[in-house]
Formats: structure tokens, sequence, C-alpha cells
């Protein structure tokens, strides 16, 4: 296909006009004086022999400089034929989804080896027809496995595959990121825009981009039976169990297994009983069934069923929860589910005054309640006049009385020291109190945990203890720039101080009050994790009371908090956290599970976000002006002559 590379060129055609226009205003005549005998000799002449070729040689002259015209406007043009280019046609970029579906299939024969075979077998293409061919694993942070490696590198692209093929665990068990891996292909795009993109996947997406050529890996015939979700409440002091399953790719019945080990155990140190219970569900295809496992049992609804628990069935503790299908379907990584944490930690407190109040009792009992699904907080209350223990508590708080020997096993919540107290061993030293006609507001020292969403000058004292104190210490509030409240954190030495009275201050009859038992619990007593089932790839944020934790998959013990985690293969992980007032070890287990969108493995998805190009040319150009100079210097020449000729 001919093209103009520049047609502004077009406007040479305009001699054209010029050249009819000379003919048009040029006289066709001349003024010479000659003897009457010659023109009749000459008349008769060009009657004879000229006369008939005399105008047929004006009109070929005149053809001929309409075409040097026209051929000089053409070369203007700069035309060329156009054709498509091969540019560098043979770089590939191969993409291979790596989400966790993938898994799909036999052993040797999953959705994920099949596309490694096939990228394997076009890289064998693009080395014998000397292109270059790279490679992308798209899980959730995409990467080049091969960047553009030739026929030369094709022993490196042979081990790649060769190392796909042997680990197991190759292929991510999250989710991919495809996206993600359309961008970074841009990266050989930029280079060679006429790359081409394969996408390895087993998604069938409504719409496809243009650019990239989707190649579904998956099998008619495959089906998965799933377990996608679990979790275990309290409900009238037994646990109900809520469980939702499905079936994608075939209708079928599934039978749901719950196996309860460690149940109505009181401690952690009893064995408690196991108990197994069962339900067959008819699973409609693609569509989650919810299963419901409880004492009192309520109405089917759509998608939901009850299943009532008989009383050796009902539970009120455990310490691990397994769900189970037993299904021979092609995905078989979501056909178990398992549940932790259903026998929770006791900690021990110990509330000692000499003049006790109900506040202190009222907030207690709510943080009873509030810390109930991590800790079975067990409150002592010492009555006034008894003694109170220095041993034996996971948590100590001393009202208007102070111990001589501080409690080395548990935290230690100073109220209102006593004037006069000196203890080096925490670094504390109450000097005495003073007093205000008024009510003296407080303001605030140090961000802290423990004085967050508390406003200070919402609290008025009208008594305070002065004190003093080691550097160990963290100023969380003031009074007249004296500080009320500290706290100390380091190592077995854990406390806290409040320097006035709940008598003397309005702190009791504010929110702040229950706001600073809770900080004051939450920053002494974290949560390891929140919760003990995650999904693969999700950050965990880990906690500890102690100075490590031990993390089953980790060569080393994590020692600083709070620090974040992720696990990419799913499965049981056992975190050991140690304490830093004894020797014990507290193990915590945690379930890592697949995303429940990756045991859809029917799954579709409307599009994805196709790998940007630049719109450049991508054709090859033949030129023409050598050809249209030849023809120029022709019809010049035959032009000369022929006005040569007519002269002549």
């Amino acid at each position: 296909m001919m093209t103009l590379l520049v047609p502004l060129g077009l406007l040479g055609l305009l001699g054209i006009v010029a050249l009819i226009i000379i003919y048009i205003i040029k006289p066709n005549y001349q003024v010479k004086h000659v003897s009457s005998t010659y023109v009749w000799k000459l008349s008769l002449k060009y009657r004879k022999k000229r006369l008939p070729t005399n105008r047929i040689r004006n009109l070929i002259i005149f053809l001929c400089q309409i075409m040097i015209l026209t051929l000089i406007a053409g070369i203007l043009t700069m035309p060329v034929l156009r054709e498509e280019g091969k540019g560098d046609r043979y770089d590939v970029i191969a993409v291979i989804d790596s989400s966790a579906s993938m898994y799909t299939g036999e052993s040797g024969s999953t959705r994920f080896l099949r596309a490694v075979d096939e990228a394997s077998a076009l890289s064998e293409e693009v080395f014998a027809r000397g292109g270059y061919f790279s490679l992308i694993l798209a899980d959730d942070d995409p990467a080049y496995a091969l960047r553009r490696v030739s026929v030369a590198d094709r022993s490196e692209a042979v081990e790649v595959f060769q190392e796909l093929i042997d680990d197991e665990n190759a292929c991510y068990y999250g989710k991919a990121d495809i996206d993600g891996a359309m961008k970074l292909c841009e990266e050989v795009i930029v280079d060679n825009p006429a790359a081409a993109t394969y996408l390895y996947t087993d998604i069938e997406y409504e719409q496809k981009p243009d650019g990239v050529e989707v190649i579904n890996v998956s099998e008619e015939d495959e089906w998965n039976a799933a377990i996608l979700s679990a979790k275990a409440e309290i409900e009238d002091n037994f646990y109900t169990v809520t469980v939702q399953i499905a079936c994608y790719g075939i209708s079928r019945e599934l039978s749901l297994k719950v196996d309860v080990q460690g149940a109505n155990s009181f401690d952690e140190e009893d064995s408690g009983v196991n108990i197994s219970f069962s339900k067959a569900v008819e699973c409609e295809a693609n569509v989650p069934q919810t299963i419901i496992f409880r004492e009192a049992v309520g109405e089917d609804g759509d998608n939901t069923f009850y299943y009532p628990l008989s009383a050796s069935e009902r539970f009120y503790s455990y310490k691990t929860m397994r769900f189970s299908i037993d299904e021979a379907d092609s995905f078989t990584i979501d056909n178990n589910f398992y549940l932790y944490g259903g026998q929770k930690q006791v900690l021990k407190v110990q509330y000692a005054s000499a003049l006790p109040n109900p506040f202190f009792t009222g907030a207690l009992d709510v943080l009873q309640n509030e810390f109930s699904a991590r800790y079975d907080l067990q409150v002592t209350d010492v009555r006034q006049g008894d003694d109170y223990a220095t041993s034996g508590f996971d948590f100590y708080i001393f009202e208007h009385q102070t111990p001589q020997v501080i409690p080395t096993d548990g935290v230690v919540f100073l109220v209102d020291p006593e004037v006069g107290y000196s203890n080096s061993s925490i670094g504390l030293y109450v000097t005495r109190e003073n007093t205000f006609r008024e009510e003296m507001a407080l303001t605030a020292g140090v961000a802290h945990q423990i004085t967050k969403n508390i406003y200070a000058d919402n609290i008025t004292v009208t008594r305070y203890k002065e004190l003093n104190f080691s550097s160990e210490f963290e100023t969380l509030l003031f009074c007249d720039m004296s500080p009320v409240l500290m706290a100390q954190k380091n190592g077995a030495v854990q406390i806290a101080v409040l320097g006035f009275s709940l008598h003397y201050s309005s702190l009791a009859e504010k929110p702040e009050f229950y706001i600073l038992l809770h900080n004051i619990f939450d920053y002494y007593f974290p949560a390891v994790t929140e919760g003990t089932s995650f999904e693969v790839g999700e950050s965990i944020v880990l906690n500890s009371r102690g100075p490590e934790v031990t993390v089953s998959n980790l060569p080393e013990p994590v020692v600083e908090f709070p620090t974040t985690l992720e696990f990419q293969i799913p499965g049981t992980y056992t975190l050991g956290v140690g304490s830093y007032f004894d020797t014990s070890v507290t193990t915590v287990e945690l379930y890592i599970k697949i995303p429940e969108e990756e045991s859809n493995i029917k799954g579709t998805e409307y599009s994805f976000n196709a790998p940007y190009r630049e719109k450049t040319d991508t054709f090859d150009y033949d030129d023409l002006l050598i050809y249209l100079a030849a023809a120029l210097v022709l019809l010049l020449f035959t032009e000369w002559w022929l006005q040569w000729r007519e002269t002549k």
C-alpha cells in the first residue's frame, strides 16, 4: 500500500495550473517579414509534410510538461510503499497466573503445571524463530522469572521451567495480582511495542483487553468442595458454631464433619473430652451454604441450615476444632479448616484497697466482659483489713496503701500511694501531699498508649501526691507541673502509678476512668494476635508480654514488638510466647487459609488492565524516490528532444 510521508507536497500540483495559464496567455504568433514566394512555399511544405504531426507533437510536449510537474510534486510528498512490518515480531511475554486456584488438578497435572508446560513450549517456538522470551509469575508481587532471553540463554529458561515443575510451592497460595503483572509487561513493551503478551490463567474473563491473548488452562470436569469459613461464638454459656461451605462446578451432597478436641476443659492442663458431629448438606453448584450448629435451632432459610446439638455435643471450651469434607475433588487444599483459641488464658487480678470504692470493682467487671474473647479474668477483691498477696497474681492493684515488697511476678498499679513511701528497686519516692482550694485540671504528658482517647483537661483534682521517680518512668499526666500518672515497662519491672485518690478527683465520674483501666490492661497484657484465623498474605500484628516469640516457620525468635508477620503457605503455625516474670511459655496456634474467592475454581471476572503500548508504527517502508527520479529524468529528456525537433 502506497502512502505519502509529506502530504503537503501535493501543493506542488499547483504548478500544473500555472502551466495551463501560461499556455492560455502565451502569444501563438510572431511578427516576421518574409517574401510572399517563401510563404507560399513554406505553406505548401507544412501542408504536405509537417502539418499532420505538429498538433500531436505540441500535445505530447504539453503532456510531458504536466507529467514533469506531477513527478516533482510527487517527489516532494516522499511517497513510500507501506506493508505490515515484522519489527521484532518474536519478542514474547508469557504471564502465568500463580493464584491458589491454579493448584486445581491431580498431582503432576495441576493448572499451574499445565500453564508452565504451555509456556515452556512457547519459549521453544520463540527460540526456534530467533526471538526473545520473557516469563512473569503473577502472584501477590509479580516478578520476572525470565527477561528477554534469547536462544543463546536457552539453558537458563530450561532450568527455570524445571524449577517451577519441581517446587511444589512454586505457585502462590493467595490471590494473584494480574493487573500488576500487566503493568510489569510494560518494561519489555517500552523497548519493543510489537512484543506479544500471553496470559495463562484459569479465570474466565468477560472482556479480554486488546493486545493480550488469554489462554485458559482449566478443564471442564474439574470441581471443588470447599470449607470457606468457620467461627465459634459463646451463646448462653455454650459455643455456637457457624460454617460456610460450597461446591463449585457441580451440585452435590456434602458431609461436613466437626471434631472438637479438648472440649469442656477447665484450663490448659485439663485435657477435656473429644466430641464429633456431622451434617449432610445438599449443595447447589456454585452457591455457598451456611450451617449453624447450636442447642436451640432456628428455621432453615435460603442456603442456611441448622443442626441441633444434643447435651453430649454441647461445649463451653475447646482447644482445637477441625472441620472436614471427605471428597475426592479437584482442589483439596480447602477440604479442611481449623479453629483455635477456645481455651482462654487465665489472668488473675487482685484489687486491694485501704478504702475500697465501687468504681474499681465496677470497672473490673466491665473489663472481664471486654476481654472475655482474649482472657479469662479472675478477680480477687481483698476485703478491707485482710492481708493482700504479693505473689501469685498477674495484675496487682494497690489503692491507698503500698506494699514494702513490690510483686515481681506481675504488673503493679499503685493508686494514691502513701506519703513517705520509698522503693529504690523501682525508683519511686512519695514526698508529700499537696491540696488546692479549687479544682485543678490536669495536663497531658508524653503521648502514650495508656492515655489514648483521654482528655487530660477533662479531669480535675483537689489533692495529689508529689512523686520523685527514676528515669525509667514515663510521665503521662501532670497537675500543676507535677507528675501524677507515670508508667514503666522495663523487663520484669512493669508498673503504673496514679498520684491522686479517686475521692479527691473527678476521674471516677468520667468516661476517662474506664478508658484508663482499659488502656493500662491493653498495654501490659496485649493480645498476641487479633484472632487465630488469617488468610495467606494477610498482615498479622504480633505482640507479646514477654521478651520474645518463637514462630514455627522462622529460624530466629521475634524480639521487637509490635511486629508484622505474613504467612505464604496455608496450614497451622505455632507461636511460643515467653514471659518476663518466669520461664513459662504460652502456646498460641494460628490457622492460615487460602482466600475464599480462590476456592471458586469456576470463577469469572469482568476484565483486567492491559499493558500500555505507545501508538508507534510497526510497518516496513519501501522508498519510491529513486523510481520517481528516474521517470522525471526520462520525461525531461523526452520533452527536450520534442522541443528540439520542433525547432529543427
